[in-house]
């Protein structure tokens, strides 16, 4: 489902070659690649997972016969310290990394690319890219290439990134800020869908509840861009969704399939028809619940915050 100086990086100015190739961009693979692996308890197998049984054997079989772990390759712009070892964290040289890092390398292999100067090996089977910030154009080549080889990329973008905004007022005048806003644009359209620019997602229907007033003061109201999605807004017919509870998401960003595009677009969740999209500017700084509902005029459509795309796609440069 939002910009710090961009670093340098010693490049040959030798521009791309443009690909002629045509390869399946299949978020099945991504997201299969996202839970493959993980060893099931074989009394896991019950009636509520019947519509999946073939895919837990499978994955249960697969586990068996190769334990090794997949390699993930992690590009973000967060400070997500999944590179500090152990050790260091344990002398207390490095911060403790993000909850999510621990519960990766439970399954994967992680290992942290540098955006300033990407290369994605051949060894790497999974591309999870977090918050891309400002990234080059060889940068965008070097993903646009993988995914052409491989299919496999898991992204997460945010037109107002609520992590980064946190982590820069935390780190006021003693770390450079981490850009707010996030997409990988070029990429997106070569792959049949956008990220609506600047815009972030209000649902009245799925809100959760604010106090309001910049002191906490104030009375108890909805705040439209934090949400809680159940299960009667995530794809029951997908792997992906059809076993997850209750998502918890703030500020995201409405994603929508391009008029004739090669590739199949499948939403994954969305909200409910009593949404719309408010300016990230009106949530970047100060928001007023209040002010969000008296503007609040829903268009009776819902919005797509997570999805998978398959299909033929040639690459964007």
């Amino acid at each position: 489902m939002p910009g710090p100086t961009p670093r340098t990086r010693s490049m040959p100015t030798v521009a791309p070659r443009r690909s002629k190739r045509r390869r399946a961009v299949s978020a099945l693979d991504v997201l299969l690649g996202a839970v493959t692996f993980v060893a099931i308890n074989i009394y896991a197998l019950n009636a509520l997972s019947r519509p999946f049984l073939e895919y837990d054997l499978t994955r249960l079989l697969y586990k068996l016969t190769d334990p090794a772990k997949p390699v993930s390759g992690l590009l973000t712009g967060h400070r997500m310290h999944a590179d500090a070892s152990a050790l260091m964290r344990l002398a207390g040289q490095a911060p403790e990394p993000w909850a999510i890092v621990g519960l990766i390398e439970d399954r994967f292999e992680l290992k942290v690319l540098d955006p300033s100067a990407l290369r994605i090996g051949g060894e790497i089977d999974v591309l999870l890219i977090i918050h891309p910030v400002a990234l080059d154009t060889p940068a965008l080549y070097a993903i646009d290439q993988f995914v052409l080889r491989r299919g496999r990329a898991i992204v997460f973008v945010d037109p107002h990134s609520e992590m980064a905004a946190a982590a820069n007022e935390a780190g006021r005048g003693r770390a450079a800020p981490i850009g707010t806003r996030s997409s990988l644009d070029p990429l997106f359209k070569a792959w049949g869908f956008s990220l609506e620019p600047g815009r972030v997602v209000g649902d009245l229907a799925n809100a959760r509840k604010v106090r309001s007033g910049y002191d906490g003061g104030g009375k108890i109201v909805p705040y439209l861009p934090w949400l809680r999605l159940d299960a009667a807004h995530q794809n029951a017919g997908d792997v992906v969704t059809a076993r997850l509870g209750p998502l918890v998401i703030a500020s995201a960003g409405s994603l929508v399939p391009r008029p004739g595009a090669s590739t199949q677009f499948t939403p994954l969740v969305s909200t409910s028809p009593e949404s719309m999209t408010f300016a990230a500017n009106d949530v970047r700084v100060a928001p007023e619940p209040e002010r969000l509902i008296a503007r609040f005029e829903p268009k009776g459509e819902p919005h797509v915050v997570a999805a998978r795309v398959t299909g033929s796609v040639a690459s964007a440069f």
